[in-house]
């Protein structure tokens, strides 16, 4: 197995990032949720997305043929018609173009939807190791070293991810479910604050963290992102009973005249 170097940001101490995250802990005693500011704070001491790129490999030339492939694959993947036929075309452009990172990670993302973690592993730790400034690559790795029973690799992902700014809220809802899988509520919390902050409206991330609040055991924070999210009619009553996590959260009297709606 390969091990990729662990290259740390310039000017930036290890973990850094993680501790600037957990520093917007602090605003829980006022709020529920991180601001926006505070986010834009926070990211602006992160790799920003030119250094990434600047980093990064060029993007792998695809034929028309594999190219046609690979979108088909994602189509069929994003789309849910079939996880069968995206692997199967994603397949092909791999046995063509081995390095292509992008094709890497959807497969990667594929595998995990269908259940096998081992496999979605070698992908994404192939996807780092072709390049390790790509923030998505180590959300895979963390996701399916965590499946895998790989929490070393998946735990390593988790700390390098966090020194990115990752393209949307979907991806730090992501990063801070792993984080919760690997034991650590703390970093849960702070990654599932900055998607808050990132996308305020998105209902999954403000569900998200009222679930991190009731693993860390925070009822009454859970409680708070839940009665937000219904009074700016982000969240549904419909939406917190069918999440097992956060469903009990609806006997609480503080939500009770939201219960028949």
């Amino acid at each position: 197995m390969r091990q990729t170097s662990q290259v740390q940001p310039k000017h930036m101490p290890p973990f850094t990032s993680i501790r600037l995250l957990a520093c917007l802990l602090l605003v829980a005693a006022a709020e529920p949720v991180v601001v926006p500011e505070a986010a834009a704070a926070l990211t602006g001491q992160l790799f920003p997305a030119g250094q990434q790129n600047e980093a990064a490999l060029q993007p792998v030339h695809r034929p028309y043929e594999l190219q046609r492939h690979f979108h088909r694959a994602k189509t069929a993947f994003e789309s849910g018609s079939s996880l069968l036929e995206a692997k199967a075309r994603i397949d092909r452009v791999l046995k063509v173009l081995p390095d292509d990172v992008e094709a890497r990670k959807l497969r990667a993302h594929v595998l995990l939807t269908m259940d096998r973690p081992e496999d979605a592993f070698a992908d994404a730790q192939r996807a780092v190791a072709l390049n390790e400034f790509d923030g998505e690559a180590h959300v895979l790795r963390c996701e399916s070293g965590v499946g895998a029973g790989q929490h070393e690799w998946a735990a390593r992902s988790l700390d390098r991810a966090a020194h990115f700014m990752l393209r949307d809220a979907g991806l730090y809802v992501r990063l801070s479910a792993c984080a919760l899988e690997l034991g650590d509520t703390t970093k849960s919390e702070a990654l599932a604050r900055v998607a808050v902050a990132r996308e305020p409206d998105n209902p999954q991330a403000r569900l998200h963290l009222a679930r991190v609040f009731v693993a860390a055991g925070q009822n009454d924070m859970a409680a708070r992102v839940v009665l937000e999210g219904f009074e700016k009619r982000i969240l549904r009553p419909a939406d917190i009973r069918r999440n097992v996590h956060v469903a009990p959260l609806m006997d609480r009297p503080d939500l009770a005249p939201w219960r028949r709606r």
